[in-house]
């Protein structure tokens, strides 16, 4: 069964990632969530690694934008 994985991440930070990308005429964009993991007693949250594929094949790393929480945003709260 897949399970759709989800991530929150601040928009201007992904924009300017894919303009990033968009500058160097790359098209084909990859996006990959890595979950969080506890390492030594410290949390490391998740984030969207973000990359692309030149056109002889070789990857281009464009780094990551950590996950923003917003909880309070999700939250019914009753009237």
């Amino acid at each position: 069964m897949f399970l759709l994985k989800r991530i929150m991440v601040d928009k201007n930070q992904l924009e300017r990632k894919l303009a990033e990308i968009s500058a160097t005429g790359r098209v084909l964009v990859e996006l990959s969530i890595v979950p969080g993991e506890t390492d030594g007693g410290i949390f490391r949250p998740p984030f969207l690694h973000v990359g692309c594929l030149r056109q002889d094949g070789t990857y281009e790393d464009h780094e990551s934008i950590d996950e923003c929480l917003v909880p309070d945003l999700f939250i019914r709260k009753s009237a």
